[in-house]
C-alpha cells in the first residue's frame, strides 16, 4: 500500500468520525427521527474493506450503514438529508438512517432487523453467479446476527452454491446494547464460520 492510499483511507475515516459526530448532534437536537446507530470506533473496517471492492461489487449493510455509505462514495450532503428526512435525501427522505439505498453505487441498503443482511446478500451473490459476472458481493453484519438462523442457513447455501459473498462480521462485543457474553455461548465468531468454509 503507498502513501496516497493510506492518506486517502486516513482521510475518509476521518471524514467518516466527523459525519457521525455531526449526525449525533443532529439527533441530540431532535431534527433526526426515528432511532440512530452510530459507528464511532468502526471506521477502519468500512474504509479497509471498501477500499479493496470493485466498483461493480455489490454492498449490503446492516442499521449502521452511514459510514458504509459515505466511503462507497455517497455524497454526505445527500445521507445527511436522508437521516433529515428531506427530498434530497440518498432515498428521497423516505428510508432514513436505516435505509439509504444507491443503485447506481450498487449501495444495495440497510436493513433494520439483525440478521436481515444474510438472504439479501445471498440473493445478489446467486444473481451474480447466475449470470457469471466478475462481480461479489460484501455483506456487513454485526456479531448480535450471528444467532439468527438467517446465518447458518445463508452461509450453507453460499458454502453449497459457491457464491461470491465476501461476509464481514462488524463485532464491536455489543448486539445493540447486549454484551457478547450475554447473549452468546459463543464469544469468537469466527468459530461459528468454520463449518462452512
Amino acid at each position: 500500500m503507498d502513501k496516497a492510499q493510506m492518506a486517502a483511507m486516513l482521510r475518509d475515516m476521518l471524514r467518516a468520525r466527523a459525519f457521525e459526530e455531526a449526525a449525533a448532534q443532529g439527533y441530540a437536537q431532535g431534527n433526526i427521527a426515528g432511532f440512530l446507530h452510530l459507528y464511532p470506533g468502526e471506521e477502519a473496517v468500512a474504509v479497509g474493506v471498501l477500499h479493496a471492492a470493485e466498483p461493480g461489487d455489490y454492498v449490503v449493510s446492516t442499521y449502521r450503514e452511514h459510514v458504509h455509505a459515505l466511503v462507497r462514495g455517497i455524497p454526505a450532503r445527500q445521507i445527511m438529508a436522508e437521516l433529515y428526512g428531506k427530498k434530497t435525501g440518498v432515498s428521497g427522505g423516505m428510508g432514513g438512517s436505516m435505509h439509504l439505498f444507491d443503485k447506481d453505487r450498487r449501495f444495495l441498503g440497510g436493513y433494520a432487523i439483525v440478521g436481515e443482511t444474510f438472504p439479501i446478500a445471498l440473493g445478489a451473490g446467486y444473481a451474480v453467479a447466475y449470470r457469471k459476472l466478475p462481480e461479489a458481493v460484501l455483506c456487513f453484519f454485526g456479531d448480535g446476527a450471528v444467532n439468527q438462523g438467517t446465518f447458518h442457513e445463508s452461509l450453507n447455501m453460499a458454502a453449497l452454491w459457491k457464491l461470491p459473498i465476501f461476509f464481514v462480521c462488524e463485532n464491536n462485543h455489543y448486539q445493540i446494547g447486549t454484551e457478547i457474553h450475554r447473549h452468546s455461548a459463543v464469544t469468537e465468531v469466527y468459530k461459528r464460520c468454520l463449518l462452512y468454509t
